[in-house]
């Protein structure tokens, strides 16, 4: 008998009403007719719409109901009849099939979910159940699977799963926790994120059931003590009734670091007016709180330096008037408050942080860029001038440049220019920066001081608490200053060598 005769295909039109209940059909003997017959005329096949075969012991497919083929997609049903159910699978998964298969020889069930595309090449997820079917003897004839299609449960199963995890690196990359509180039951849930945005081990491993008593101790056993007392009246304000609330409060974590928070809450009120569940929202804004006090102790620098820098400005001013061509004085005045400027430029292109002595020399010496490397070498290690020698030991090579420039080494087409530093061992570190001029025009030891020599004197001297040591040879200037490297470099030190 071949189910694939025209008289047979008529059970295809039938359907199975539950899966269980076909363990329980029982036949008189081992003949494969009664068998269809006997599924037939119980009507368990009526209602079903899973995907049903019926193999042999051997594994083989004798019968596949209509739904089955609509549900697979197979449009003739006589193409499958006759393979090992194995075959229909991908290669990975064939021997947990023939392994199911031998389950059900052994008189045993076998359930499982599996990925498997239909004849079409539609993709599919199927809950399946294999059961032995036996006769009045016990002996075990054939073989029943059903295949249920959960392929919308999967996708649905995996949408949540995506949206949970996107919605959980959302959280981390926000540093954002949450906790849902059950006042009835005394108990609440906490985000997995928890401990980690907190800093402070949860003691539930489970973030699940964790005692409502035990959360609130273990928080205020690490907030910060100026912030303890406002934690615990924002708790007591919670259980007085207050719906919604929020508190900025800072808690040290497991690590000692201090990390600082914004949280807020909604409460769900019963109907005799006491809290059932509340949400809580935990943002860390320890980040905020930094910018926020670096943005304060930025302003009162600004404003500090603001005023030194109109104290710098006047006193250029006054200086370079006094004993000046009034014809000169606006472009001197002019001249040194853009060495200024360029400077003030550096450091704020720098945050204030420091500027690279290189950097500043370029930036002093822009109106002569083009000859460094030619007629103006620099040599010294890399290091960073702190604020004050950008502005005092840059106006001082402003003032150098300008001078030679005029009446200097650079005044003429072969002279050079040498500007040199280093860091100096001693009893205390030093830093040595020099500006040697050679080949320049004969200097004459007769000279005129003005407030030049100011600049790249006493003001620079006392910008790195340092001293200057200014020589005119007939081969042209040198000029020297040393100060101690704590009050010339950026956190005192040089840092690299080239």
């Amino acid at each position: 008998m071949h189910l694939c005769a025209p008289e047979r295909w008529a059970l295809c039109l039938v359907k199975v009403e539950t899966r269980d209940m076909l363990t329980e059909i029982e036949l008189k003997d081992e003949n494969y007719t009664q068998l269809c017959e006997k599924l037939f005329n119980s009507g368990l096949f009526e209602a079903n719409r899973d995907c049903l075969k019926i193999l042999d012991i051997d594994g083989r497919l004798e019968f596949i109901n209509v739904n089955g083929c609509e549900l697979m997609e197979i449009d003739d049903p006589r193409t499958v009849v006759g393979l090992h159910w194995s075959s229909f699978w991908p290669p990975e998964d064939q021997q947990m099939i023939k392994d199911a298969i031998a389950t059900a020889c052994e008189g045993h069930q076998s359930r499982f979910e599996a990925y498997r595309p239909t004849a079409k090449g539609s993709p599919r997820w199927w809950n399946i159940s294999i059961d032995p079917i036996k006769n009045s003897h016990g002996k075990i004839t054939h073989i029943i699977a059903s295949s249920r299609d959960i392929t919308e449960q999967k996708m649905v199963g995996q949408a949540l799963r995506d949206s949970k995890s996107q919605l959980n690196h959302a959280a981390d990359a926000g540093r954002l926790t949450y906790l849902e509180m059950d006042s009835e039951h005394h108990c609440l849930k906490m985000a997995e994120n928890f401990s980690a945005i907190m800093g402070y081990k949860s003691p539930c491993a489970t973030y699940d059931g964790y005692g409502l008593n035990e959360a609130i101790q273990s928080l205020l056993c690490h907030v910060v003590p100026g912030d303890l007392a406002l934690v615990k009246a924002s708790i007591q304000k919670f259980f007085d009734g207050n719906t919604v609330g929020n508190i900025q409060f800072s808690v040290k974590g497991d690590d000692d670091i201090e990390r600082s928070f914004e949280s807020v809450w909604a409460v769900k009120m019963g109907s005799d007016g006491a809290p059932l569940k509340t949400f809580v929202t935990i943002r860390d804004i320890s980040e905020n709180r930094r910018i926020e006090k670096r943005s304060t102790v930025l302003a009162a620098e600004v404003n500090h330096r603001t005023k030194n820098m109109l104290s710098v400005v006047q006193a250029i001013a006054r200086q370079t008037a006094r004993k000046s061509d009034p014809e000169l004085f606006a472009q001197n005045l002019s001249d040194r408050i853009a060495s200024l400027s360029a400077s003030q430029d550096l450091l704020t292109k720098n945050k204030w942080e420091g500027v690279g002595i290189l950097e500043t020399i370029e930036a002093q010496l822009m109106n002569l860029t083009d000859l460094i490397g030619t007629r103006i070498f620099t040599k010294g290690p890399a290091a960073k001038f702190n604020v004050a020698a950008t502005q005092g030991i840059g106006m001082a090579l402003h003032e150098l440049s300008t001078n030679a420039a005029k009446y200097g080494a650079l005044s003429n087409d072969n002279g050079r220019v040498f500007i040199e530093w280093d860091i100096v061992a001693g009893a205390e570190k030093s830093f040595v920066m020099s500006w040697k001029e050679d080949q320049g025009p004969e200097v004459n030891g007769q000279r005129h001081a003005g407030f030049g020599d100011t600049v790249i004197g006493p003001l620079a001297e006392a910008a790195v608490q340092g001293i200057v040591e200014t020589v005119y040879t007939p081969a042209g200037l040198t000029w020297t200053i040393t100060a101690p490297v704590e009050a010339t470099l950026q956190f005192g030190q040089a840092l690299a060598s080239n």
